[in-house]
């Protein structure tokens, strides 16, 4: 699926109609200030998150969110190189909890490593105010 956004609300709205199920891992690429924190937001938002505390988990690598119906992760590997993923041992506990939906920032340094049949975002540039939004492997609600 491919959708264009043209505002932080559209990318909010376009991520709110992915259908996530415990155990769903989705992978998150684009550029640096694409859009790919805006996307967790609106994932997050969609299962009952309140998307003003949804933060960029740049600064801490992981930021665990749970209501009464569901436990996330959302896992930022940007300043980890792929031996660091590895040694890892948190991220291999999380990424095999089948309990937790876990979303995936920069998921490049754990190529190889991820499970087959991840939902892909691609999130690019197409001008200043819109970006090119790509999904795979996902249901929409």
């Amino acid at each position: 699926m491919k959708f264009i956004s043209k505002s932080f609300s559209d990318t909010l709205r376009i991520a709110r109609k992915i259908k996530l199920n415990p155990g769903d891992v989705i992978l998150l690429r684009g550029s640096l200030g694409a859009g790919k924190t805006a996307f967790a937001k609106g994932l997050l938002s969609g299962l009952g998150f309140d998307k003003d505390k949804v933060i960029s988990s740049s600064f801490v690598l992981i930021s665990h969110y749970e209501n009464n119906r569901v436990s996330v992760f959302h896992i930022d590997l940007y300043r980890l190189t792929r031996r660091q993923v590895i040694d890892f041992v948190d991220f291999w506990e999380i990424l095999n909890d089948s309990r937790s939906i876990k979303i995936i920032e920069w998921p490049e340094a754990a190529e190889g490593i991820l499970p087959k049949g991840s939902i892909e975002v691609h999130i690019e540039y197409k001008n200043q105010a819109e970006r090119i939004i790509t999904i795979s492997n996902c249901k929409r609600r």
